[in-house]
């Protein structure tokens, strides 16, 4: 199976969720008053406000989707760069490279067609006679036809899943299906989460996307704990018996999160994985239930 590409980072690829905006290196040797260029948006598609290091809108397989950036830069002179689609059917998408002549809008764009559903870090890096600048964003491509997931069972919240009370362990009890209908982009179902040791009850409101490769599933919505609204949540579900060649257990990972009233910045309220790699070991084992992947 073809490991999910995680949300986020600078150059290096790990698996985190929606954190990160820019990283900027500069060389030794450059002249401190020239100024490295700066990223001012990251669009897909049609978005006119696009944020850098937050997911995009999800798109479907084999169909075109078009990056553009734009960026800032104190000094007139010229700018390199490259695009990389992270696309590992495609890897020639690695180096797409663009040149953008002193004077020229500082505007790049770069369009880019995915076979397999995922969910990606497409990253752009603009830069100039003293620095490269790169900023990254998440794409989750789906394919409707590729089926759908369900489950129900329990695991054993580990230490650390809850911030609040991070030696707090105990059973924590889940259901949920996600899958598109015939021709829709956003799919539907209903995900519930209790974990009653540390009073949270989470209720799905509705779904912004599912992407289902191979023995293992993710989607992505919006819900409330304990009645009230303005989280966010990111479920993995890894079904054990499609895994080659061994077959392994079922698992399990649920992220829930809410932004700083004031910051804005991610807040996360539960997460029994933060550590999750991309990988078909992400999660925690179910202690009973199953997970089941519809072809």
């Amino acid at each position: 199976m073809r490991p999910l590409v995680a949300i986020g980072g600078t150059e290096t690829t790990t698996t985190t969720t929606t954190t990160t905006t820019t990283t900027t290196t500069t060389t030794p040797t450059c002249s401190s008053t020239n100024t490295s260029p700066t990223v001012t948006g990251f669009n897909f598609g049609s978005e006119a406000n696009g944020t850098v290091g937050t997911p995009g809108e999800p798109v479907a397989t084999n169909v075109p989707v078009t990056a553009t950036v734009t960026f800032t830069d104190a000094d007139a002179e010229s700018h390199t760069g490259d695009w990389n689609w992270n696309d590992p059917l495609q890897p020639s998408t690695i180096a797409d490279s663009f040149t953008v002549a002193a004077g020229d809008p500082p505007t790049v764009t770069s369009t880019h067609t995915y076979a397999t559903p995922g969910v990606y870090t497409v990253t752009a890096k603009v830069a100039d006679a003293c620095g490269t600048t790169a900023a990254n964003r998440l794409l989750a491509v789906y394919d409707p036809t590729a089926g759908f997931v369900t489950g129900g069972g329990w695991i054993v919240s580990p230490a650390g899943a809850s911030p609040a009370m991070p030696n707090l362990t105990g059973r924590a009890n889940f259901g949920f299906v996600s899958k598109y209908l015939k021709g829709a982009t956003t799919p539907i179902g209903q995900t519930e989460f209790q974990f009653q040791a540390g009073d949270l009850n989470f209720h799905s409101e509705s779904y912004d996307w599912l992407v289902v490769a191979s023995a293992r599933a993710q989607f992505k919505g919006s819900g409330t704990i304990n009645g009230v609204g303005g989280y966010k949540f990111l479920l993995t579900a890894v079904d054990g018996q499609l895994l080659e060649p061994a077959k392994k257990e079922d698992r399990f990972r649920i992220k829930i999160w809410h932004p700083d009233a004031s910051s804005g910045q991610e807040v996360v309220d539960y997460d029994n994985d933060a550590s999750a790699a991309g990988t078909s070991d992400d999660g925690t084992a179910l202690g009973g239930g199953s997970i089941v992947i519809h072809k």
